[in-house]
């Protein structure tokens, strides 16, 4: 499909050109559509035969020379009047050292070239959408451009989707960018000049997952038409350039090979000009120091070494496409990457907790429980504590975030939603206060959700008493202004100046050390309200 900038238009005009009608596409124009730009599905694209790959291992001048050697040991073995009664053994002990090497790479190259597969994993497995009127739910290949998809949290994108209506909608698009924070989408239209993905802010890209908030789009691109699909592109033709170990050991087998030649042409030579035996035996002796001049074991020892390599960085969930790249990161000098997300692995946890004017130290990483919670070293116990309870409590409560359990195994926890609430939730967790049970004991009356002016999220919730309260969380500066009072000594005081300067300072504090820090308040309200 022919790229267009589908974020300067309005919602109107990428209906208009896409011929969508307000019900949906009608299913025999989803048929057609198929027909005209494919399933919804990356290709694969000039993918190498495992077979052609194998044979791909001896094409190394190391492997071509030793496999010259295995000839000449043969032929040495077997000719009339030849006393070299261990040639059978050497052109076998070198035949089994190619094909050890030769084995190992095949498989390291072939277990590395799943690349695709990979990606093909992070597609969406179906799709709600909008067809002749109705929401059904079909698989995503079958989506096509012009249809109408709805945008659910934990929804995975199935395509590339200009936002035509959006609510409190926001996109974690760290598979594409990096970034750990989820993008806030629109639907207005964007005044841009090829802007970066990060920058489109009124659409959606195929494979990115959906926060918070829910909206609607239309899809504009599939398949390899996709952002998502340019990656898998990538990925597949990415050109496979020599490393400076490849150079290097190609150059020293062609000046092996020369020298080699040479002085076999020079002791033959000269074993003639002598007459030291006859001609047949002196080409024998010049052939044998040929062999013996090869070191056979070289590939065998780089190919090992390498691997070792290669091991220690698969422990540390890092692949390698080929053996020899381990060399080749291991001379590198300054490496240039985007942090979040990529180096590091898009989750967050919560470190420090401040309140009655304490600071309390939390430990574990990740999405488990495994953690303790501590006051100048000395180990407490968050429950016997009203104000750290409070403190977990509204953050389980003002949150859009889900608990679930992590299907992969690698953690106990996976998150649905916001990483920095997903963080909240988990410390709740540390600190005894059980996701599901909480929300056994409240109701969700109303949400304000955040967004750029009010800096800030609150959530109406009803307790099993009928008591209604605001729970609130944003930038520290923020919700400052709004307080009033402080919970402090297990009691409701007035937040005098002098206080509220304390806290900005305690907020500038953990700044200056690269937290990210949220403010957390509440507010008891009539229980009738509308």
């Amino acid at each position: 499909m022919e790229k267009t900038h589908w974020y300067n238009k309005d919602v109107e005009s990428v209906l208009d050109e896409l011929d969508t009608p307000p019900e949906g596409l009608s299913s025999e124009e989803a048929e057609e559509r198929i027909q005209e730009y494919g399933y919804n599905e990356l290709v694969e694209t000039e993918k190498i035969s495992p077979l052609r790959m194998f044979l791909e291992q001896f094409t190394d001048p190391m492997v071509i020379i030793l496999l010259i050697a295995i000839v000449i040991s043969l032929i040495v073995a077997i000719a009339p009047g030849s006393h070299e009664e261990g040639g059978i053994i050497d052109a076998i002990m070198i035949s089994i050292i190619v094909i050890f090497n030769s084995i190992f790479g095949f498989v390291q190259e072939y277990r590395s070239e799943q690349a695709l597969e990979a990606l093909k994993d992070m597609a969406a497995p179906k799709a709600m959408v909008l067809r002749d009127g109705l929401w059904i739910e079909i698989d995503s290949r079958d989506v096509v451009p012009g249809d109408i998809i709805s945008l659910d949290p934990g929804d995975i994108v199935p395509a590339d989707a200009r936002v035509t209506n959006a609510v409190g909608l926001t996109v974690d698009e760290a598979i594409l960018t990096g970034e750990s924070v989820p993008v806030r989408k629109v639907s207005e239209p964007l005044d841009l000049e090829n802007p970066a993905v990060a920058d489109i802010s009124n659409s959606v890209f195929q494979g990115t997952t959906i926060a918070a908030g829910k909206g609607r789009a239309v899809v504009t691109a599939t398949g390899m038409n996709t952002r998502f699909g340019e990656i898998a592109e990538l990925v597949q033709v990415s050109e496979k350039d020599m490393t400076p170990l490849q150079h290097d050991l190609a150059d020293l087998g062609k000046k092996l090979g020369a020298i080699i030649t040479v002085l076999c042409i020079i002791i033959f030579a000269a074993e003639v000009s002598q007459g030291i035996g006859n001609v047949i035996e002196a080409l024998f002796a010049a052939i044998a120091l040929a062999v013996s001049a090869i070191p056979e074991g070289l590939p065998a020892v780089v190919t090992i070494t390498l691997a070792i390599g290669v091991q220690r960085m698969v422990q540390k969930n890092a692949i390698v496409r080929r053996l020899p790249s381990v060399e080749t990161l291991g001379s590198t000098t300054v490496i240039c990457s985007d942090k979040t997300g990529t180096i590091t692995k898009n989750e967050m946890t919560v470190q420090y907790l401040y309140t009655n004017g304490s600071r309390i130290r939390v430990t574990g990483v990740g999405y488990n429980d495994e953690g303790d919670f501590y006051i100048d070293d000395e180990k407490i116990d968050p429950t016997n504590d009203l104000h750290i309870r409070k403190l977990l409590l509204i953050s389980q409560l003002c949150s859009n975030a889900l608990l679930q359990p992590d299907p992969s195994g690698a953690a106990k926890w996976s998150i649905v939603g916001d990483p920095t609430e997903g963080a909240l939730l988990v410390a709740a967790e540390k600190g005894g206060l059980e996701y599901y049970e909480t929300w056994e004991k409240y109701d969700e009356i109303t949400e304000i959700s955040f967004n750029s002016a009010r800096k800030r999220m609150t959530a109406v919730c009803k307790d099993e008493n009928g008591d209604v309260a605001a729970y609130s969380k944003g930038a520290p500066e923020i919700v400052l202004s709004f307080c009033t009072h402080i919970l402090e000594d297990g009691e409701v005081k007035p937040l005098s100046d002098a206080k509220r300067e304390e806290l900005l300072t305690i907020n500038a504090d953990f700044a200056r050390n690269a937290l990210r820090v949220l403010a957390m308040a509440y507010r008891p309200l009539d229980e009738n309200i509308p």
